[in-house]
This record gives structure tokens, sequence and C-alpha cells, in this order.
């Protein structure tokens, strides 16, 4: 762990300042490396550099380099076999591609992933640059560790330079389960998970089998409220497709994985909403939970699966000293050490080999089924899903993501060789994935997933769009602003911020609106809201949209993908922490905002009139004919019965 200092040459004039903080280091002699600003209001010349605009700038490089590293290390030999070998818990299933490096969440606020892709820019930016040391300003310690290896291995002086310790809040003192052993959280966590759906044991022996067809599987999350209310299963995930296959007379079945939230804070209150749903569906709807208690049996595997895994901790440091990134020295894995050994020793790890026993247990009694189709993020259970759905010898399995695909969002995205590998212990599967309009298949198409594998369907979760009346902006109107809130705070006050430096730019008389998350609430500052004359607003957005001309956005929010497609000019806010997390990427009309000076510009750059989307974004169609296709067409279409073809049931 590097903690002193190194020599360093006096003259610092060919030293590189990496200055992971926040705003912009005082006056260096030598280059300084924004690792998270875009340089605020200075200028970005030859002795600033901003990290985030260098990544963007060799976006595509980076993402295939980082995916195929990742992919080798998967494939690096230890002790005479791979490691997903080492890793396979199931005759073709191998928890490497459930643990955490694989699972690629990169735009999560924890992630170390876009250091890692830093890196990599980073050594591309420093071939062309004489240095003769890096001076590390973070409280990073992983990032520290990969540079001190990378300096000496490039015959450069590292020194790490500490901020000043923060005191400990409140909220991390309260903490005490994370601070205690995995094994001991892993027993905690499993005792918990079987004293909670104790009270629904009776009830789950003497519910009916299923009778359908077509499975789905998703996470009991994102329901409408009418649904909750009445008992009816109205899902955010799969829209108008619910009673669409009701009314064309198919018994489906849905299967759900219990997550808390406030709607559906307990397990008690899961099952007896899943009853609901299953009771008001007259006989067209199979509902149930896949989650429910163990058997004997499923737990003690489950533990033994566990149990073996702990056992693998150490297994990727022993291949990562010789897998590294192409034409690179960098070692990347101390990035992703924490997490792994979390995923693969920690309670999640034993509550993915339980579930993995549910799937099995799950699908081996459901009757032969013609399709199936999952809610596709890469999360680890949808791998246990597609092994427990071969094994069990069922149709088609189509993975659907159900929100927006962004370039940066890694989870959807594979080195290429994971679709042509024969391997046993290669990645599960699906056999397409129905993606939810052009721009998505797209993403994926130039991603690498080959094109018979993905299919464009309707876009069930916004739908909502085909609502919007889009009324254009009057010649002579005052302009009108929408400024959507995020969920984060900091970032609110972020935007506001470069708003008012950037108001003074704007036209005289125009009407500036805040419309706060509908999930988290936020003040705006007093003083700002005035000096911007901002007015607040908590209607719901596709209410706000249509007499709106420019919105302001997060670059992470969905909200700008609904502006984009009621025809508004969208600015979005860069936030260079993370990665670009931007779902409009590269599409005409969108401007991306990384300094209060690039707002003011954009500002005063959009035209006075707008005129609709300017490239489809979603597939939109009520009657949703896609869906239907797709589900009618699975290999074994005759046993089928739809009503419009067999008379029903």
């Amino acid at each position: 762990m590097p903690d002193s200092p190194s020599p360093l040459t006096e003259d610092r004039s060919k030293d590189i300042l990496i200055w992971d903080a926040e705003g912009v280091p005082d006056a260096w002699p030598g280059i300084a490396v924004l690792w998270s600003g875009f340089g605020g209001g200075r200028d970005i010349g030859d002795r600033l550099i901003s990290m985030p605009s260098v990544v963007e700038g060799m976006a595509d490089d980076l993402r295939s380099c980082y995916l195929e590293w990742l992919h080798d290390l998967g494939k690096a030999s230890v002790d005479g076999q791979t490691v997903s070998d080492h890793l396979l818990i199931r005759p073709g299933l191998s928890y490497w591609w459930m643990a955490a490096p694989a699972q690629k969440y990169s735009i999560s606020a924890i992630s170390l992933i876009p250091d890692a892709i830093k890196l990599l820019a980073l050594e591309r930016y420093m071939s062309g640059v004489k240095a003769r040391a890096v001076v590390l300003h973070s409280s990073n310690l992983r990032l520290a560790e990969c540079l001190d290896t990378y300096c000496r291995l490039s015959g450069l002086s590292f020194e790490w330079r500490h901020p000043a310790p923060v005191k400990p809040s409140d909220r991390y003192r309260q903490k005490g389960y994370a601070r205690l052993p995995r094994l001991m959280r892993a027993v905690l966590s499993f005792g918990w998970y079987c004293v909670s759906r104790l009270p629904t044991l009776y009830r789950n022996r003497v519910k009916p089998r299923p009778k359908g067809r077509i499975s789905f599987f998703d996470v009991l999350v994102h329901l409408d409220k009418r649904g909750i209310a009445s008992g009816r299963f109205i899902s955010n995930y799969w829209g108008p497709l619910v009673a669409k296959l009701s009314s064309d007379g198919l018994t489906t079945n849905w299967f759900h994985f219990f997550h808390p939230h406030p709607a559906v804070s307990s397990y008690t209150d899961a099952d007896k909403l899943v009853r609901q749903f299953d009771e008001s569906a007259s006989e067209r709807q199979f509902h149930a939970l896949v989650d429910t208690l163990p058997s004997a049996t499923a737990a003690l595997r489950a533990w033994r699966d566990y149990l073996r895994l702990r056992r693998m901790t150490g297994l990727v440091a022993k291949a990562s000293g010789t897998v590294r990134p192409k034409a690179s020295t960098l070692d990347l894995w101390p990035l992703h050490e924490d997490e792994w050994v979390e995923s693969v020793a920690g309670p999640n790890a034993l509550m993915e080999c339980l579930r993995l026993g549910m799937f099995e247990a799950v699908l081996v009694r459901l009757p032969k089924q013609q399709a199936g189709v999952y809610i596709c993020e890469n999360q680890p259970w949808e791998m246990s899903l597609i092994h427990a759905w071969r094994t069990a010898g069922h149709g088609q399995l189509v993975a659907t993501p159900h929100t927006i695909v962004r370039f940066w969002d890694l989870r959807y995205f594979h080195d290429p060789r994971v679709y042509v590998s024969g391997d046993a212990s290669g990645i599960p599967l699906p056999d397409c994935y129905a993606v939810n309009g052009p721009v998505a298949r797209a993403a994926l198409l130039i991603g690498g997933c080959p094109e018979e594998r993905v299919l464009e369907v309707e876009a069930l979760r916004f739908m909502h769009l085909t609502q919007l009346q889009n009324r254009g902006t009057e010649v002579g109107r005052l302009r009108r602003i929408l400024v959507c809130g995020d969920f984060l705070s900091a970032t609110n006050d972020r935007i506001l911020e470069w708003l008012d430096y950037a108001s003074q730019n704007l036209s005289k008389g125009a009407i500036v609106i805040f419309k706060p998350h509908p999930a988290f609430p936020y003040n705006p500052d007093s003083a700002i809201a005035e000096r911007v004359g901002l007015r607040l607003d908590e209607r719901p957005l596709m209410e706000l949209l249509p007499d709106s001309d420019i919105v302001i956005t997060s670059a992470i929010t969905s909200a700008a993908v609904d502006a984009y497609c009621a025809g508004k000019r969208v600015i979005q806010i860069a936030d260079g922490g993370g990665l670009n997390a931007n779902a409009l990427r590269g599409l005409e009309g969108v401007s991306l905002a990384t300094t209060p000076d690039a707002l003011s510009a954009a500002l005063q750059a959009v035209p006075t009139s707008t005129s609709g989307a300017f490239v489809p974004y979603f597939r939109l169609d009520p009657q949703l004919p896609e869906w239907l296709r797709l589900l009618r067409t699975s290999p074994v279409v005759d046993e089928l019965q739809f009503s419009t073809e067999a008379g029903g049931h």
C-alpha cells in the first residue's frame, strides 16, 4: 500500500498531479489532471487536463479494452483450470458470471469501474507526455495502489497525498452490521430470511399449480399505485402487455422476487399482494413469489455451495498479475477486489446460492413452457434463471432490458467472444434480447451483440409518451425552461448554481420551472431561486413538458429521454465523478454542458422553435404487435392458445 511519498525531483514542471477532489488545484508547475472535473471556469489547455473529457474522446476503444480484460481475467489459468472453471457450482453454471466484477454495474455510485476506465485513458495520455513523477491527491486507496504499481513498472516516482480525514457521520457509525465478519453476516441474513417467510409457509404449500405456457420473471417493484390499492397486477415493468395478453385469452405465469420498498415493505405484505394479484386475474394469470422458504435440502445445498465459494476469495488475485489490458501495464484488479470478495464470501453470495436452488425447484415443477421473458439487468439471479430454465428443458428464453440502454452502463455489454464460446463455464445467455426501440437496438449491435439475438419490440415502460401533445414554441413567446430535479441533492445544487451563473444571458422575462424528483423532495436555495425567478411545480412530467421549450436535466435521469421524445431541446449537466451515463449520447438536438459557461452557451444556442423528436427513440404502438409476434412465434407456437386463433384459454 503506498503511503509515504517516493523521492521526487525538485523541478515539478515534469510532474503530473492527479487531482481527485472538488474544484481545481492551486497553481501547479506541471500538468494537472482533473480526475472528476471539467475545469469549471478555467481554461482547459496543455497544463490542465480533464480526464472525463479524455475518456469521452476515446470511449469506444476504452470500453472494448475494459470488456476484453474482464473476459480474459475470467478465462485466466490458475492451477491448471480457468478462473470460471474453478467457480462452477453446477454443470454449465460458473459463479464467476454472478460475482460483482462480471456484473459490471458501472453506473453505481460506489463502483470503481469509472476509475479503471480513467486509468486506461490516463495511460494512453501519458504515453505522449514526458513525465518524471505522478502525484495523486485523493482519498481513494485502491486508486493509489493501482497508480503505485503503474509508476514502478513505468520508471516513474509516485507520491500519494492524503486529503485531511473527514469525521464519520452518524449514518456511518450506525452501520454496525457492515463491520461484522462476512460469515456472521451471512448467518444473520439467512436467519432473517427464513424468519420473515415462516408466516407464509402453510399458504405456499397449498398454492395451486401454474397452468400457463409462457412465464414472466421480475422483481416486485415499479408497481402502479392503483394496482397495489385494488389488488390487481398493474406493473410499470410490463405496462399494457399484461392486460393485452389476458384479453387475447392467454394464460400466463408471473414469478416475482421480493425487494423491500416503501409500497411493499415486508415479505408478508408481498405474499399477500401477490395472492391478490392471483385472485383478481380470473385464472388468466398465475402469480407467485420465487423466494419462498427453502426446504431443508435446498438450504443445506446452498450452504455447501456458499462455503465452497468462500474458499475462492484469493483465486482471481493469483491470475490478475498475469492478465493486463491489451497493450497496457496497468493492474486494474485492486479496484475490483473488495467487491469481488464481498460477492463471493459475503451474505449476498449465500442469497444467490439460495435463489439458484429456488429457481431449480420452481422450474422443474413447471409444465413445459413455450417461452419465458425476464427483466434484464445482468443481475446474478438472471444467471440462475437461465441455467435452471435450460436444465428443466423449457423453450425460448427472452431477456428484455426494461429501460434505457446507456453507452457506459456496462451491464448490457460483453466482450464479443462470450456470444460464441462453447465452454461449460461460459456465461449463460438468453435466446434473444427484446429491446424497446431503435436506439437500444443500435447500442447492443455496436457493442458486439450478434444481430440475430436482438429483436425490437414496443417500449412497455414508455408507452405514456404516446399521449404527449407537443405544442411547439410560438413565435415571440417567452421561453419556458423546465429544470428536472435529480435524486441527489448535490446534483440539484450544481444544476441550479450553474443556471444562476448562466441566467444573466437568458432572454428577459424567461420563465424557469423547477420540478423536484417525485421520490426525493428538494428545496432550492432561496437566494438562487429569487435571482433566477425559479418557480416550483410538482405536477407530473407529462403535464409540464408540452408547455416547455428547453429542458435541463442531470446526465443520468430518464426524464431527459421523455423530453427528447417530446421534441424538446435538452441540455444535460455532466457529472465527471463517474462515467457519462447519458442516455441521449450522440443524438442531435441534445447538449451536454460540462461547465457553467457551456450551459450559458447552450441556452443561447437553442433555436426559437421545436419540431418533434429528431430520431425515433422508442417503438411505441399501443397494440403491441411486435410483442405479440414474438410470443406467438416461439418454437412450439402450435401449443399456444390465443383466443383470436383458437377460442381462448
